[in-house]
């Protein structure tokens, strides 16, 4: 594993968990706790063992799924916690940049 993909990962894990929490997801109920979770940790798993960047982008669609049901499950707003999605398809285009040369 490239040492690219390790810092995605970090960052993708970091970024997604104090968004989580800024959202007040914690407090939102064991329904949208567990969705939400498994939202974020999806695209960090599939950066960590799948290779293929398609399977690796399906991953975030389902993240984006993932925690818009999470937002209708809480009990309370969520705000911009989508932007989790966003983070995870900018780490998988982090770990497969180039270098400029």
């Amino acid at each position: 594993m490239t040492s690219r993909r390790i810092v995605a990962v970090v960052v993708l894990a970091v970024v997604g968990t104090l968004q989580l929490w800024d959202s007040h997801v914690f407090s939102a109920g064991g329904a949208a706790i567990t969705v939400a979770t498994v939202g974020v940790s999806l695209p960090i798993a599939t950066l960590l063992f799948v290779e293929r960047m398609d399977v690796r982008m399906a991953a975030v669609f389902a993240c984006a799924l993932l925690l818009l049901s999470a937002k209708l499950l809480a009990p309370h707003p969520l705000p911009a916690i989508g932007i989790i999605a966003v983070a995870a398809a900018a780490a998988n285009w982090l770990a497969e940049a180039r270098p400029a040369a």
